[in-house]
């Protein structure tokens, strides 16, 4: 939980970058093995998306788009770590959230081009764990 936690607070704390510190970084060099920084990893892209469903209530496209930006450099950078083993299924979690950050800035475009106004009806599933912790 620290990785996903830390994670999150380095986000909000660099106004949404996307850049993401991977397991070497000082925020977790020492302090927590591999597979817990994996794990928070893909847990975090479920923070982004809720974060984005809530931004898009509000339609604000452009913190959408920082979402998915977030949500592809974690995937960019979990590919790169080629994870294996139990942790692979989390792979599935991130496309999945990922998937649903894209599927709101969609919503969020027709929409705006239909001159409607918007409304996010997010399933708040955007982790992919319906509900139950791991």
């Amino acid at each position: 939980r620290y990785a996903e936690a830390r994670l999150t607070q380095v986000w909000f704390g660099d106004s949404k970058s996307q850049t993401i510190a991977g397991p070497s970084h000082p925020h977790f060099a020492g302090i927590v093995e591999t597979t817990e920084y994996l794990g928070g990893l893909a847990d975090f892209t479920g923070e982004v998306g809720r974060w984005a469903v809530a931004a898009a209530s509000r339609r604000d496209e452009a913190a959408v788009r920082a979402a998915l930006a977030t949500d592809h450099a974690c995937l960019k950078a979990w590919m790169a770590l080629q994870v294996g083993g139990k942790l692979a299924k989390k792979e599935g979690a991130i496309k999945t959230n990922t998937r649903k950050v894209e599927s709101l800035l969609y919503d969020l475009s027709v929409v705006r081009a239909g001159g409607k106004k918007a409304s996010a009806s997010g399933d708040g599933d955007v982790d992919g764990k319906d509900g139950d912790e791991n």
